[in-house]
């Protein structure tokens, strides 16, 4: 019976051994894939970071941009306001223009009456 008990106990400790392989190479799979895992996860972050940095990047051009938009905004309305002084100057000096040569014409025809009545009194005065 010794003998059945040394063969029983071989096989238990076969068994024991197979089992502990297999558990031992179960456990050498899960460090493989833990470590792909955190390989993984590692590139992950950095590819996190990087798409972080270029938010950041381009919400920094953004504010840029709605800075120079409303720059450009500013501008376009000092040149409405610049454009509408120029049409008001151009018709002021077309209003002055024409008062000018309407006084012109004026006096004109001030002067062109005078020497028609200098002329008449020449005129009288020799038929006296």
């Amino acid at each position: 019976m010794s003998e059945a008990m040394d063969d029983l106990v071989q096989d238990h400790d076969e068994e024991l051994n197979f089992e502990r392989n297999i558990a031992s190479v179960h456990c050498i799979k899960m460090r493989m894939q833990q470590r792909d895992y955190n390989s993984k996860v590692g590139s992950l972050q950095r590819k996190l970071k990087e798409k972080s940095e270029a938010m950041k990047a381009l919400n920094s051009k953004l504010t840029a941009l709605e800075w120079a938009e409303e720059d450009a905004n500013e501008l376009v309305e000092e040149l409405v306001k610049a454009r509408e002084q120029i049409r008001m100057r151009d018709e002021l000096i077309e209003s002055l223009r024409n008062q000018l040569n309407a006084t012109q014409l004026k006096k004109d025809e001030t002067v062109q009456f005078k020497n028609n009545t200098l002329q008449e009194n020449k005129s009288s005065n020799i038929l006296y």
